[in-house]
């Protein structure tokens, strides 16, 4: 059986780096799920406002199709600190536009 060449063994064998970036992707992906979740069980039991649910539940619509479409489309087929960096800013707004149609600072969302 005839051996590959080392430059080809080495391609394989992805780098610190990958594999550094690839856990936070698996932890991003986590906290996107867990915020999602996190809202769905405030509008579900908080009793929000009649007049704001509108606003999460579409808030909730396209933040999940966000993540879905970012991240299980397979846009990127490796981490970047890129598409992590950008699913950082969509979790941020989305934090933000839920704290806001929640109450600002005086959210129950918000941990004080």
């Amino acid at each position: 059986m005839p051996e590959s060449p080392p430059h080809e063994q080495r391609a394989a064998v992805p780098s610190v780096e990958q594999e550094e970036l690839r856990g936070i992707s698996r932890t991003v992906a986590e906290i996107e799920w867990l915020l999602l979740i996190l809202v769905l069980v405030y509008l579900v039991f908080g009793r929000p406002i009649p007049d704001i649910e509108p606003a999460l539940s579409m808030a909730m619509f396209f933040y999940a199709a966000f993540v879905l479409s970012f991240r299980y489309a397979n846009f990127y087929q490796h981490e970047t600190r890129w598409k992590i960096a950008i699913e950082t800013l969509a979790m941020i707004v989305f934090i933000t536009w839920a704290l806001w149609f929640t109450g600002g600072l005086a959210s129950p969302l918000v941990n004080a």
